[in-house]
């Protein structure tokens, strides 16, 4: 799986072969939630999130303008890509990549008892360096960032009942969906995210995602902890043991922007240790800002 494509829950899990135990994964030693307080209200939180979210500026570019966004993708403990968005108003722009494009890691026990790592490297044909024409964005972000919304948000409704409505019915009908009953607030936990990830999803929009992520069931709250890259931050976290995987999401509850998220497979929903064991991958939003052009940098 490539880090982003790890969102979709359908296509984890680990697997034996032979009498060898292998785990296809994406992997790194990673604490859940460090130094998290006790669990918050997720009601009172999230909610708040909301009416922050519905309040901001629009994030659409003017005229001769292109939003800045910059990105990065990784395995915790291991390689990592960096990307770069320019992106117009009318969906044209440029995209630059950096970076080991790492499609994941196995993890296996040899013949002697010692446990063994291998990263796969897999064969990107995502263009490195590229630029777009008018309403190409959705197409080229799907590739850097796999969903089940193909990178398309301008036509989500802004109620949160609604919305939650339209998600359900796009997740049911991914062609990776998992029907484990147990797995579901997960899915649209990945799901919720992928809209508020979206470097162009209306400011109503994204409101609308807190309110129906302060619904869902086995969702906790974690305040002042920190994301993948360090930052404060709160998060949003979701277990589920059919899988078992563990997912958050990470925001500032200040802005309600979306700093990043962590899978972590293969950990058991009861254990809250620290210092975790699991496998993980990780996407951080480190920067966005507007230019005047596609070459120039904030």
């Amino acid at each position: 799986h490539s880090p982003r494509g790890a969102r979709r829950v359908g296509l984890l899990g680990a697997a034996a072969v032979g009498a060898t135990a292998v785990t296809v994964a994406l992997t790194g030693l990673v604490p859940i939630l460090p130094g998290g307080s006790e669990p918050a209200t997720a009601l009172r939180v999230l909610n708040a999130a909301a009416s922050i979210a519905a309040a901001q500026p629009a994030t659409a570019p003017g005229p001769g303008e292109y939003l800045y966004v910059k990105q990065r993708l990784g395995v915790m403990g291991g390689p990592s890509e960096t990307v770069e968005w320019w992106i117009a108003s009318d969906g044209s722009g440029r995209m630059r990549r950096r970076g080991a494009h790492t499609t994941g890691v196995i993890t296996y026990e040899d013949g002697r008892g010692a446990e063994r790592r291998v990263i796969l490297k897999g064969h990107d044909r995502t263009a490195r360096d590229a630029t777009f024409g008018p309403g190409r964005f959705a197409e080229f972000y799907e590739r850097v960032n796999p969903g089940v919304l193909d990178g398309r948000i301008d036509e989500l409704p802004t109620d949160p009942q609604t919305l939650k409505a339209v998600l359900l019915h796009k997740l049911r009908e991914a062609l990776d969906f998992n029907p484990d009953p147990a797995t579901q607030s997960l899915q649209m936990l990945q799901l919720l995210e992928e809209v508020l990830a979206n470097p162009l999803a209306p400011p109503r929009v994204r409101g609308a995602v807190y309110d129906i992520a302060a619904g869902l069931e086995g969702g906790e709250i974690k305040e002042r902890v920190t994301d993948p890259v360090g930052r404060a931050a709160t998060a949003i976290a979701l277990c589920s043991a059919a899988i078992p995987a563990r997912y958050e999401v990470f925001f500032d509850p200040a802005t309600s922007a979306t700093l990043g998220t962590r899978e972590v497979n293969s950990v058991a929903c009861n254990d809250v240790s620290s210092r975790g064991s699991g496998l993980g991958s990780y996407s951080v939003y480190l920067e966005q800002a507007t230019v005047d052009s596609i070459h120039t940098r904030p």
